[in-house]
């Protein structure tokens, strides 16, 4: 029996077919290094808040680390450095102080919190530039 839950489109590469999938205009992204996509991530921004510049790898990092972000689609950790972790907390702080509360909520939680229980009708769009 199909899963009534199981539909949805799977975009691989291009995505420009699908115009109903993105707004804006498609950014090259150059990818330094292709073990892990290496990046360099230059700011992150919060829908309605101003972009906030994230700092180059420190010398000591840049000698055991290819870039300051890495682009990772198989994965379902999202690791990030201190500066980033506060830009992001910080715009959606502004924005409304129920979400840092949620985030710390779900964070110190064993089992998580509920996509029912987010009001995801009120976060943000985005979370990143």
């Amino acid at each position: 029996m199909q899963n009534p839950l199981n539909k949805g489109v799977f975009v691989l590469g291009g995505g420009t077919a699908e115009p109903d999938l993105y707004t804006g205009d498609f950014v090259n992204v150059k990818v330094f290094a292709d073990a892990w996509y290496n990046t360099n991530l230059k700011a992150v921004q919060v829908e309605g808040t101003p972009p906030v510049r994230i700092a180059p790898l420190s010398s000591t990092d840049r000698r055991r680390m290819l870039s300051n972000s890495i682009v990772d689609t198989g994965t379902n950790a999202l690791f990030l450095a201190p500066d980033v972790l506060n830009a992001i907390g910080d715009g959606l702080n502004k924005l409304n102080p129920d979400f840092m509360k949620t985030i710390q909520a779900a964070a110190q939680s064993r089992d998580g919190i509920a996509s029912s229980g987010l009001a995801l009708d009120k976060w943000p769009e985005s979370a990143s530039s």
